[in-house]
């Protein structure tokens, strides 16, 4: 079912793709009549031809569109809520909105997307035994493996991170490099094979047997250590005299900020917004920091959601908002320091995500992912996980699809059209 957001009416008609208009029965939205030219004249589109012409004065004119998709928006997969909004291969479109799709691509425990040879492709890791993860690259309609890698994991698994043709993978089992240093592991891809490599994020930090929380923007990363108290930011671009990546000799690595207040463990998650830097520590409190500043004290920001005791080790920002749970619940909305107490969400629970509209995570009841509108609090769409709880969820990496898994699975969503 659908709240809030829900388009109303019936629509069958000639659209332009790309745009979430129609010509000739039903218009949601102007913007289909093709690119405006100046200021005195719209530009017109003619739906036979798509072209459009320019504007009296003010400018050039819109090109118009694509050819027409004659189609209902409501229950069309291939124009599902929008022309040209593929659900994707196996999806169904109802009531405007997509179906995810389940693939049998089992024990994936992280995933994320990443531009990959100039395609943004999905990354996914799952443990193949003991000691090791393996950390693969799928083609488009995840049919295939494009390439796979060996990555080193004692732990139960870590957490994959995007980077410019590599991902990251942070282990949560004892680091491969020397005791006392924080590292992660550099996954490259390439016409060669995939090959890996340390990065030396910091040395001889707060007992690093290994990072529980690190978030990568703009080409540096942001992280503590297991049980340190302080959150470091180093540059990636970074390598020792003898060409190993060893980014403590960036000039850049420093401590971003200290938590002030007495916790037993340091941070479990972080992410990253607006220049803010949000994080949660397993003692249940909730803090920010400026990412750009230096040697901060941080006093913790929000306590009392009941997250002390059942680990606070999710949390998502973005514009949408900031949003913390825990894996028994509830997921809590959390405004802007000073004002309001966070507002939760009975019956969601962790993993969470979200992006620039929409917050994303797991209903129990009814064994859905569900996509939550933060203004309203309404039910924008949800998706069937099956049977079981789902393991991982990455509604961010990707501007236009949500990914999530369960033991059994791995499900594509595509998200609602815009």
């Amino acid at each position: 079912m659908r709240l809030g957001l829900l388009l109303t009416g019936f629509a069958l008609a000639a659209c332009v793709a790309g745009a979430s208009s129609c010509f000739t029965f039903v218009s949601f939205d102007p913007d289909g009549a093709g690119g405006s030219g100046g200021s005195s004249s719209p530009s017109t589109a003619v739906p036979a031809t798509g072209t459009g012409a320019g504007g009296d004065t003010g400018g050039v004119g819109g090109t118009g569109g694509a050819p027409n998709c004659d189609s209902n928006l409501q229950t069309d997969p291939a124009n599902c809520g929008k022309c040209g909004w593929s659900c994707g291969d196996g999806a169904t479109c109802n009531d405007a909105l997509c179906s995810a799709v389940a693939f049998p691509i089992s024990g994936v425990t992280t995933l994320t997307t990443a531009p990959i040879g100039g395609v943004r492709r999905l990354v996914t890791a799952a443990k193949t035994n003991g000691s090791m993860v393996s950390v693969v690259v799928w083609n488009d309609d995840l049919t295939d493996a494009v390439e796979t890698v060996s990555v080193a994991e004692s732990g139960g698994g870590g957490v994959l991170f995007e980077g410019q043709d590599r991902v990251y993978y942070a282990p949560q089992g004892y680091l491969p490099c020397n005791s006392g240093d924080a590292c992660i592991e550099r996954v490259d891809f390439g016409p060669g094979g995939g090959t890996v490599s340390q990065v030396i994020l910091a040395h001889d930090t707060e007992q690093a047997d290994h990072i529980n929380g690190l978030v990568i923007q703009g080409g540096q990363a942001f992280f503590d250590t297991a049980i340190g108290r302080t959150v470091h930011r180093v540059g990636l671009a970074c390598l020792n005299a003898s060409g190993t990546p060893d980014c403590t000799a960036d000039a850049t690595a420093m401590v971003v900020a200290a938590m002030n207040d007495v916790v037993s463990q340091g941070a479990s998650r972080l992410d990253f917004t607006g220049g803010q830097l949000w994080w949660t520590s397993y003692d249940g409190c909730v803090f920010k920091a400026d990412a750009s500043a230096v040697n901060q004290m941080v006093d913790c920001a929000y306590a009392g959601m009941d997250l002390a005791n059942h680990n606070a080790e999710r949390l998502t920002a973005s514009a949408a908002g900031v949003f913390t749970s825990t894996l028994s619940g509830p997921v809590f909305t959390l405004p802007s320091l000073g004002s309001t107490d966070p507002a939760p969400l009975p019956g969601l629970v962790g993993p969470v995500d979200s992006d620039d509209r929409y917050l994303y995570a797991f209903k129990t009841a009814s064994h859905e992912v569900v996509v939550v509108d933060p203004l309203s609090g309404n039910l924008v769409s949800a998706a069937s996980a099956g049977a079981n709880a789902i393991v991982a969820l990455d509604a961010s990496s990707d501007p236009d699809w949500v990914y999530f898994t369960t033991s059994a699975n791995l499900f594509r969503w595509r998200k609602p059209a815009p």
